[in-house]
């Protein structure tokens, strides 16, 4: 019974290991849901590690899934990456999606919406 015990305690700190090892998303500005007054200049994301330069991207769509033009990503040394918004975004919804791998090589994609001027439903 007691190897039995050890073994489930050694078997879940391994997996916790294993789970914290991938980059996670720990913030971002804007927010995912936050209703934004003015547009917002710059998107940025920061990270559990250091984003990969190599596959990094941040890209934003309004409400019909339209592309809306964002600069180049780029990833910065305090763990986020970030790009320039050259144009002022019209009031309503965005998604903002992202794609970057950390040092084990896992790829991480995530999305959410952000609102401008406030929501469009």
């Amino acid at each position: 019974m007691t190897r039995l015990r050890l073994a489930a305690i050694v078997g879940t700190a391994i997996a916790a290991t294993l789970v914290s090892a991938h980059p996670a998303l720990t913030r971002s500005r804007p927010s995912e849901g936050e209703t934004l007054k003015t547009s917002p200049k710059t998107l940025q994301l920061w990270f559990s590690e250091a984003p990969s330069e190599a596959v990094s991207l941040i890209t934003l769509a309004d409400a019909k899934g339209a592309a809306v033009e964002v600069g180049k990503t780029v990833v910065n040394t305090d763990k986020s990456m970030s790009t320039e918004v050259p144009t002022t975004l019209a009031a309503g919804e965005y998604t903002l999606s992202y794609r970057t791998s950390g040092d084990d090589g896992h790829t991480l994609r995530g999305s959410f919406k952000f609102f401008v001027g406030g929501k469009s439903r």
